[in-house]
């Protein structure tokens, strides 16, 4: 995904466009991409198999889709409303040794991709200009 509703899924070839259309409602664009110098009929395939795939009426989309929409709905429910919302997966983990690029973590699970696209969409919503836009240069605050 490309920050901040942008997303391509490789070996489907669909490019898509995330839009929030108001409280739990999205709209969703979807393009399939294939060489214009294909024949028809492979073309046509590969629309067929992205709508039988990754769409709306898709054997996966729908599947990710359903767990999503109860993730939401039970978000909504009266003892949630009490408590706080746990985001910290992985927060005490990142490496300050690593010879590896940008922001290194030990283990497989954590949740530092989320706040970090959450905090940059608050840098962005709180600054005027793009020159008050703070340059984390890829540090986690």
């Amino acid at each position: 995904t490309v920050f901040p509703n942008f997303s391509f899924l490789p070996g489907q070839n669909t490019v898509r466009v995330w839009q929030p259309r108001g409280p739990n409602k999205i709209e969703l664009y979807t393009w399939v991409i294939v060489n214009k110098n294909a024949p028809e009929d492979v073309k046509e395939k590969w629309r067929r198999g992205a709508m039988m795939t990754f769409s709306p009426t898709g054997v996966f989309e729908m599947d990710d889709g359903e767990n999503w929409e109860y993730c939401t709905r039970t978000s909504r429910g009266k003892v949630t409303r009490y408590q706080d919302l746990y985001v910290g997966l992985g927060m005490d983990t990142r490496l300050t040794d690593s010879e590896l690029p940008g922001n290194v973590f030990k283990g497989q699970l954590n949740e530092a991709n989320a706040r970090a696209y959450y905090q940059r969409w608050k840098d962005l919503l709180q600054s005027r200009s793009w020159a008050e836009v703070p340059d984390r240069n890829g540090k986690l605050s």
